[in-house]
């Protein structure tokens, strides 16, 4: 067969048919389906042929198909098991596990057939039944390149005559089978890992029907593109990546689980006009606001109800998660924490600015005015940061405290900010309180 040209028997009536003629009939089949299984396919497992453990927990080869990379089909038609002599043998106790080609003459020639001078005891049959094999494991192996094969043969295409010979094997990895060994009994442990599978050659692979659904691998559609996914009746992929690695996705997509993003950049596609209006929970986008202007958003939308949006961390100690910033969907904004503004604050239209903060002395002096009356720490305020609204003309006293008094009966801000200083002062707060609550029991 390897001096086998490409050449089929011609047939015609009255012809006279050799021994030769049959075998070059089979052999040209034979060839081209070779050619095939290694032109159109990568070599490697195409079904089964797992390492398991049989009820006995020694380890076997399930049933199943491989090609191997002269384009020669291995089929072990039932589970075989393995002999486990090979450990003792090769001193060792893990080896790996190789499928190769082989036949062996079978059903012997029935009587009456034989030709002339031929020896009783001839076969009829090839059979041809892949052989296993155990190997030292040899750490350096590739098995896409098997250490048997010739280094010109790695690359056999079909192109070549395809090998028949026995003796020019091609195994094929099936896995690795450890033995551990105790007083009182052997562990026999099975690893399919590593094992290489047939692959399919080709451009496009196209759905049968109406639409044509396809997938491509840098094949008809654009030069840029690498790899894409086409559904019926679809002219724009709506999965594709280009000859740099970049993946586009046109439509919807579902992650189930998280998304990782390294030495990279998120963005967020130019929004179209039909989404202005369209409601998108539980989404990050950018949203069109002025078509005229082409003012945009990048909106973060929950969903409508009771819902939140929590910014937090973890706590290792308390092992639960620790919100610092709420923002509810009915617009409330919670801070967990203290709030430090370096700027403006904006209310109903009146702009407050921050000032540094009130040191604890100038605290406690500034509630002591408001509820003694004493008048020195007028020269304190003076220079203590507050809070400072516009107003149209500056509140004339000639009483600090009765002063006082009436800017926070104008000023609902500095109101508040009062308030909050007695919340901080418990006892003064109650104090305060009192004596309200005892100057109005007076009036009455």
């Amino acid at each position: 067969m390897t001096q086998m040209s490409i050449a089929r028997v011609h047939y015609f009536d009255r012809q006279f048919l050799r021994t030769e003629d049959f075998v070059d009939e089979q052999n040209y089949h034979l060839a081209m389906r070779r050619r095939h299984n290694i032109g159109h396919h990568t070599w490697g497992i195409v079904s089964g042929l797992d390492l398991v453990l049989d009820d006995d927990a020694r380890p076997a080869v399930a049933e199943g198909l491989a090609i191997d990379g002269y384009g020669r089909e291995l089929i072990l038609p039932e589970r075989s098991r393995l002999g486990v002599a090979a450990f003792d043998e090769r001193d060792t106790d893990e080896l790996d596990v190789w499928l190769l080609y082989d036949r062996v003459g079978s059903e012997p020639t029935p009587p009456g057939y034989l030709p002339p001078g031929q020896a009783e005891g001839s076969f009829y049959r090839w059979r041809e039944t892949p052989l296993l094999r155990l190997d030292q494991i040899n750490v350096s192996a590739s098995y896409r390149q098997p250490p048997s094969v010739p280094e010109g043969d790695l690359d056999f295409d079909p192109s070549r005559v395809p090998i028949d010979e026995v003796s020019q094997d091609w195994p094929v990895f099936i896995g690795r089978v450890r033995r551990q060994q105790s007083a009182d009994s052997t562990i026999y442990t099975v690893d399919n890992t590593g094992r290489p599978y047939a692959g399919l050659i080709g451009s496009a692979v196209v759905a049968p029907g109406e639409g044509r659904g396809r997938m491509e691998i840098g094949g008809e559609g654009s030069n840029d593109t690498g790899f894409a996914v086409y559904l019926p009746d679809r002219e724009e992929p709506a999965l594709s990546i280009d000859q740099d690695g970049n993946l586009d996705i046109r439509g919807a997509m579902g992650i189930e689980g998280s998304l990782e993003v390294h030495e990279g950049a998120l963005e967020l596609g130019v929004p179209s006009k039909s989404d202005r209006q369209t409601p998108r929970p539980w989404s990050i986008y950018r949203a069109l606001i002025d078509a005229r202007t082409g003012q945009e958003e990048l909106r973060i939308e929950m969903g409508a109800g009771a819902n939140d949006v929590v910014i937090g961390t973890w706590s290792a100690e308390d092992e639960s998660f620790v919100p610092c910033l709420t923002v509810s969907a009915n617009g409330d904004v919670t801070i967990h924490g203290d709030l430090e503004v370096l700027g403006k604050i904006h209310e109903q239209g009146e702009e407050l600015q921050v000032s540094r903060r009130f040191s604890s002395d100038a605290e406690q002096i500034l509630l002591s005015n408001f509820v003694s009356g004493v008048s020195a720490s007028n020269v304190l305020l003076d220079g203590a940061p507050r809070l400072v609204a516009p107003t149209e003309k500056p509140v004339a006293a000639t009483d600090p405290l009765d002063a006082a008094v009436r800017e926070l009966a104008a000023n609902p801000v500095q109101l508040r900010a009062f308030a909050s200083l007695l919340q901080a002062e418990g006892d003064l707060g109650k104090r305060l309180c009192q004596v309200l609550e005892d100057g109005a029991q007076g009036l009455r």
